[in-house]
């Protein structure tokens, strides 16, 4: 006799335009993830504070990549604004997978939601983050990054956190796997837990003038957020037929 399938609860579909998937583990905690791109658009605290920026910007009607939340840029990120551009992955629907007998995929405890996200080939195609004056990233001191407003060329970091002054698009290289972010006005810390297999950190926020000419997000919402995201964006990654590759971030947040 076969053993039961193990059931994971906590777990919701939508079925509407756009649908996504509704986690409500216990302790009051929500996240939702659309299919269209495996992107996480919301994440909320016991306490039902929006944790993630998402553009008021947004229509769902259009199936369209959301600016904001926790996207999947591959294989590609490239240096404009149009997020059409950052990687065939934010652009296909995803599909949904049971991975809790695979070894390769620790399940994690019982009073915890998950869902593990699959991107089939394709043959035709090969944190409301806070206040940006009251945030500072740390973890990146001294490491060098790649700077997109300055012709990609390559600078060190200096021996502070990161604050948010002006217009910022950077890739940092070679980054430890553990980064934080601080918000001061609301006393909560970010942290990004990553593998190796996402050596990068990706520092942006378009400030006054570029937030204007994007049409995805409002004059003033480049006041209420920053990005920044775990990535593998200045080394190719080449896969052959059935080859796989596998990267993995884990985000958590308290209060200070």
């Amino acid at each position: 006799m076969q053993p039961a399938a193990r059931q994971w609860p906590y777990r919701q579909y939508t079925d509407d335009a756009c649908p996504s998937i509704l986690l409500y583990p216990p302790g009051g905690y929500f996240a939702e993830i659309q299919l269209l791109g495996a992107q996480v658009i919301s994440w909320e605290n016991e306490r039902q504070e929006e944790l993630l920026f998402l553009t008021g910007e947004t229509d769902y009607r259009l199936q369209h990549p959301v600016r904001g939340g926790i996207p999947i840029c591959f294989p590609t990120f490239y240096d404009n604004y149009d997020v059409d551009d950052y990687g065939f992955a934010r652009t296909r629907m995803w599909r949904t997978e049971d991975l809790m007998d695979d070894a390769a995929f620790p399940a994690p405890p019982r009073d915890h939601a998950f869902v593990d996200f699959i991107l089939d080939n394709m043959p035709d195609n090969f944190p409301d983050w806070p206040n940006h004056r009251a945030t500072q990233v740390e973890g990146l001191e001294r490491v060098d990054y790649v700077d997109y407003l300055n012709d990609h060329e390559r600078f060190t970091e200096g021996p502070n956190p990161i604050t948010f002054e002006n217009e910022v698009d950077k890739v940092y290289l070679n980054t430890p796997d553990v980064i934080t972010v601080r918000d001061r006005e609301r006393r909560r810390t970010y942290t990004i837990h990553k593998d190796a297999n996402l050596p990068e950190i990706v520092v942006w926020n378009p400030w006054e003038f570029e937030a204007r000419r994007m049409s995805d997000l409002g004059d003033e919402e480049y006041r209420e957020m920053v990005c920044v995201e775990a990535a593998a964006v200045e080394s190719e990654i080449t896969l052959n037929p059935d080859q796989e590759w596998t990267g993995t971030q884990r985000l958590s947040v308290e209060q200070f």
